[in-house]
């Protein structure tokens, strides 16, 4: 027999309160500096988080212009084999030594409108593209 898993069903029984808006970013940045420990000590590694606001100046008298997105690339390990099975496998414990509980993911759901995910890792020397 094999188990079936519904998104949806999933997005919606994931809790976010609101007073934990940050926690899907926070999540991608564990990702990220979790990606630069597995990857190879060779070369200089980095995380860049960027935050783009509407284009519509200042809302509200002073306040800030809403949030429309954020961005968090690595030079870690991207996507081999073994984390992209992880990452398509609901409540993975790839990384439950590390304090993972394979939510991540739906949090990225329950809190943004849209998540685009690109990933090139090396194997064997050669390049591969991954996109989700």
């Amino acid at each position: 027999m094999r188990l079936k898993s519904n998104l949806r069903g999933q997005v919606r029984q994931t809790p976010l309160p609101k007073w934990k808006a940050l926690l899907p970013l926070f999540e991608a940045a564990m990702n990220a500096f979790q990606a630069i420990q597995e990857a190879p000590l060779s070369r200089e590694h980095r995380i860049i988080i960027s935050c783009e606001r509407d284009s519509g100046g200042l809302a509200l008298g002073d306040e800030p212009s809403p949030i429309t997105s954020f961005s968090v690339s690595d030079t870690g390990i991207g996507f081999n084999d073994a984390n992209f099975d992880s990452f398509n496998t609901a409540f993975s414990d790839y990384k439950e030594s590390r304090g993972g509980k394979g939510l991540g993911r739906f949090m990225w759901l329950v809190a943004f409108d849209r998540v685009r995910i690109s990933s090139i890792f090396i194997e064997r020397d050669r390049p591969h593209p991954c996109y989700w």
